[in-house]
Order: structure tokens, then C-alpha cells, then sequence
């Protein structure tokens, strides 16, 4: 059913109204002359004992076509006003429509004759029945999507905590305990329990889910009276966030997902990327080539899931100079007066007997030199520059896996009074933040994070 009401300049004190022939209901003015807001009480009379009787359907469309008034703005007004009289029951039926219709104010262009332009547009919002209960028209509510993907990763910087949805061409915001909306949630899958280990809060028309049960269930959403059905996918996917290469080869990326069995990311639905192609290029399916030494992260992303792992590629001898320290430092004991021993080590000798285990000779081949030695080496006799260690470097990813740190002290009469020396093995992915990665120096021998005063190149 379509209400069409023409208001002229002499604005009816009451409405006629009309049945057509072809369906609508056309409401004629009867002489009168247009005052005040007053209007909106004359015209809401005639509506009640006119309009409201005959109707028996729903009113979709109310077209208000004003014509020529002075008094436009408070006929708009008052037209707003007298539409809350029309969201009544009558006789236990709802005859007028609901927030879904949406009324139109025209104001015709009398210079051409033309139909006329929109210059407002209402909605009806507020239903009330007979027992004064506020109804909530959802017809026309749809959702911004419905499957939604409740993925925790390893980051830092970004909380997976939970997933939101939007309910979109609500009349109004809905929230908890506005005292209009009222919604109750089932699941198909009897391992996730609304309000038990799965939680809900609606706030301004986004509702937001979060649990940390795994696997896949169909929420349905009862709200106001509709229903919407929620596919809820929820695991954890993890890569790992470090990894050293031997140049030349191809490694097949290894990621883990926990969906409790119930889903599966193939590997070709992530995007992959690398940060330094030219050292580390990944394909499609996250297979990774390490073509040169050198440092790059490889991302996997997945929807707003982003995994990173930072890649050192480095020579076969390097990473079994690294294999060697590392092992060192965790199956043998620190003593100096006992480093040269085959199960005790100092900082220095570590480095020393690492390196010696893959045929490389850091001065001599009998005995390890002190840290402040071995730095002298590196710089006047191999020619390698002594570099600040610094954050940029490490946001640059400028250390290779192999590289020699030094640190300094009080004067020790040695070189750059220097007193001990680690082995730099590669980087730790954190975390992605304002656009780059977030990465940790990783020592042989030290906690990822560790940062020294010195380093100093070691090509192989």
C-alpha cells in the first residue's frame, strides 16, 4: 500500500483520505490556512480517524509531495512529528510500516513542472503495540558477513582476541541494555557454549565474539525477532619467526595450524612476499630459494593474520660454525681458567672453537685469542670495519649470521678496550608495526634482544 500526500499552500485542518483504484490511498486537503507546528496535531487527528481504520497492510513508501509553502521548514517539521502517531496498532494488526519504509519529503520545482526534488528523508523507527511493547523492525538488516575467522598468531603488536560482525540498516544502535534489544545465540557445535566459553557484546550495531575453543560452528543469532546464521571458524596458525639458510638452496615453508581438526588453510591461499628478493625469494606456495647471503623476512599473510619469519642465508662453513656455538653454549660449562678444555669455554674461545670446527682459523690454530684480540684481527689485519651495533642496523637487517659483536668496559690497555666478543647468528621476527617487522638480534650465546657495543663483518 502507497500513501501519497499533496499539502498546497492552504494546508488542510483536516485530511481527506481515499481509496483508488489502483491500490493507494490518497489523502486530499480540505481548506485551511497553514499557522504553526499546530499542523502537526490537525493532520495526526485526520490520520487517526481517517487513514488508520482502513489500513489493514503494512505502508511501505509515504510519499509527502509539498508544493509551494513559506512555512516549509516547519511543515517539515511537522510532518516528522505527526509520522510517530503512525506507528500504532490498531485492532492488534500493524498497519503501518516499519524502519525498513522510509518516507520521503519532495519540494516541487514549479519552474518546470517537475515532479519535484527530496529535500528530507525519514525513517520510521519506533513501532509501538497496543500494550505499549517497542517493536524493532529487522526486515530490511542484513550482515557485513557471514563467516568469520577467529585466528590467535604470534605478534606482539596485534590482539586476536576476538572477531567482530556489523549488523547493517538497523533503525537505530543497538547495544546491550539500550532496553530495546534483546538477542539469543545457539551453536551447531556442541563444543562451543555461548555464555559459557563463548561471549558476546553488541555495541552500536557491531557484535563482537571471542573464545578460545577450536574448530568450526554455526552461530545463530536470534535479535529482535530475526534470525542470522554466523559461520565461526576459530584455531591458531603459527610460523616459525627465525630461520638460517644455506645459500643455494630451496626450503618448503612449514606452517602449523590447530583448527582442532575440524578446517585447513591451504598453503595457497596465503599471500607471500619477501622483504630482500634478491637474498630470499619465496613462490606462491611458500617455497623459499636462499639465492645469496644476506637477511630478508618472508611473510605469509591470510586474511588480517600476518606470520613472518626472518631469514639469514649464509654459507654451508658459517652454519656449521653456528650449529657448533650454539651447542657450546648449551652443553658446556663457562670457565676461563679451563676454556681451552674440550667442555668448558669462555666468550672468546667459544668463538674460536665454533669457527675452527668448520676449517676456519681465527688467528691462530692452536689457541684462542682474548675478545679484544680477535677484534684487532678482524679490523687490521682481515681489513674488516669495527661498526657501532645499532637499532637501525638491526631494523635494516645490515648484520649477517656470522658476524662477530664486541662490547667494551673500563680501560683494559686492549684493543678499543674491548672485553668480550659473541657470535651474531641471524634474527628474530616480533611482530608488525606502523608498516615494518619487528625484529631481535639472536646470539649464539645470548638472548634474543642482546645488543652489543661492536660488531664486525666475518665473510667466509
Amino acid at each position: 500500500v502507497e500513501v501519497e500526500l499533496t499539502v498546497g499552500i492552504l494546508l488542510a485542518h483536516h485530511v481527506h483520505v481515499a481509496l483508488q483504484n489502483d491500490g493507494r490511498l490518497r489523502l486530499h486537503p480540505r481548506c485551511g490556512r497553514f499557522a504553526d507546528d499546530d499542523v502537526a496535531h490537525l493532520v495526526a487527528a485526520s490520520l487517526q480517524t481517517q487513514l488508520l481504520p482502513i489500513l489493514a497492510q503494512e505502508v511501505y513508501h509515504l510519499l509527502l509531495t509539498l508544493r509551494g509553502t513559506r512555512h516549509f521548514i516547519y511543515l517539515c517539521k511537522a510532518l516528522k512529528y505527526t509520522l510517530g502517531f503512525l506507528g500504532t496498532f490498531i485492532y492488534g494488526k500493524l498497519i503501518v510500516a516499519n524502519c525498513n519504509a522510509r518516507i520521503r519529503i519532495y519540494k516541487a520545482d514549479h519552474r518546470n513542472n517537475g515532479p519535484g526534488r527530496i529535500v528530507s528523508a525519514y525513517k520510521i523507527v519506533n513501532l509501538v503495540l497496543s500494550d505499549g511493547t517497542e517493536v524493532i523492525d529487522m526486515s530490511g538488516v542484513t550482515l557485513s558477513a557471514d563467516t568469520l575467522y577467529l585466528i590467535s598468531f604470534d605478534d606482539y603488536y596485534y590482539s586476536s582476541d576476538d572477531v567482530s560482525v556489523t549488523f547493517l540498516n538497523v533503525p537505530y544502535y543497538m547495544s546491550d541494555n539500550d532496553g530495546k534489544t534483546t538477542y539469543t545465540v545457539t551453536s551447531s557445535n556442541a563444543a562451543f557454549v555461548p555464555g559459557s566459553n563463548v561471549y558476546f557484546e553488541l555495541y552500536d550495531n557491531v557484535l563482537c565474539i571471542s573464545t578460545s575453543v577450536k574448530g568450526v560452528t554455526v552461530l545463530t543469532v536470534t535479535i529482535n525477532g530475526a534470525s542470522y546464521n554466523i559461520t565461526l571458524i576459530s584455531g591458531s596458525i603459527s610460523m616459525t619467526n627465525s630461520a638460517l639458510l644455506q645459500k643455494g638452496k630451496k626450503y618448503k615453508t612449514a606452517i602449523t595450524q590447530d583448527f582442532n581438526g575440524q578446517y585447513s588453510i591451504p598453503l595457497s591461499s596465503f599471500t607471500w612476499s619477501s622483504t630482500n628478493t634478491s637474498a630470499v625469494s619465496v613462490s606462491k606456495s611458500g617455497l623459499i630459494k636462499a639465492k645469496k647471503k644476506g637477511n630478508a623476512v618472508i611473510y605469509a599473510i591470510y586474511g588480517n593474520v600476518r606470520l613472518g619469519c626472518a631469514v639469514s642465508v649464509a654459507t654451508k662453513k658459517t652454519i656449521k660454525a653456528i650449529k657448533k656455538a650454539v651447542w657450546i653454549g648449551k652443553n658446556c660449562s663457562y670457565s676461563q681458567p679451563k676454556r681451552m678444555q674440550s667442555k668448558y669455554y669462555d666468550c672468546s674461545s667459544l668463538v674460536w672453537k665454533a669457527y675452527k670446527s668448520a676449517g676456519i682459523t681465527v688467528m691462530s690454530k692452536s689457541y684462542a685469542p682474548v675478545a679484544a684480540d680477535i677484534a684487532r684481527w678482524l679490523v687490521k689485519t682481515k681489513k674488516n670495519k669495527l661498526m657501532k651495533f645499532k637499532n637501525s642496523g638491526v631494523k635494516k637487517m645490515t648484520y649477517n649470521a656470522g658476524d662477530l659483536g664486541f662490547n667494551y668496559g673500563s680501560s683494559n690497555g686492549r684493543f678499543k678496550n674491548i672485553n668480550h666478543v659473541e657470535m651474531f647468528i641471524g634474527y628474530e621476527y616480533a611482530g608488525y608495526y606502523g608498516g615494518k617487522a619487528h625484529l631481535y638480534p639472536k646470539w649464539a650465546n645470548r638472548f634474543s634482544g642482546y645488543y652489543t657495543n661492536y660488531i664486525v663483518h666475518f665473510d667466509l
